[in-house]
């Protein structure tokens, strides 16, 4: 794996989230590569844990939502790309999308629980 510089689109998005984390923002990710939206719980050098907002490469399937309700949480290594994004507000396209495959009340815990994070660390060993 190439080492990132300052400068790169991938270690300036990564500087970029921790920045907002520290703030007590919430830090909602576009993946290019994995075509998926998810939000940042714990950031820490070069992974990421994270909890998926959508499907994987935007599947539509009721099973790939299934399981995004779930509160899917990872580590992630992923590392950011150019085309990647980084924000603090998630689109209204896609909370539309999330309300209507998962219903409010999932898209709500989803995008504003704060019990996610807490637990996050401890179930993955991190």
């Amino acid at each position: 794996m190439a080492k990132r510089n300052r400068g790169d689109a991938g270690y300036d998005m990564q500087e970029r989230a921790s920045k907002m984390l520290t703030q007590g923002k919430r830090v909602y990710h576009y993946s290019a590569y994995w075509g998926t939206w998810s939000r940042i719980l714990v950031r820490d050098g070069m992974w990421t844990v994270e909890v998926d907002l959508t499907p994987v490469n935007g599947s539509f399937h009721i099973n790939a939502w299934m399981e995004t309700r779930r509160a899917h949480v990872r580590k992630h290594c992923t590392m950011p790309h150019r085309d990647d994004i980084m924000t603090d507000t998630i689109p209204p396209e896609i909370r539309a999308q999330m309300v209507s495959h998962m219903g409010e009340v999932v898209t709500q815990f989803l995008l504003t629980d704060d019990d996610i994070t807490d637990g996050a660390g401890v179930s993955l060993g991190v």
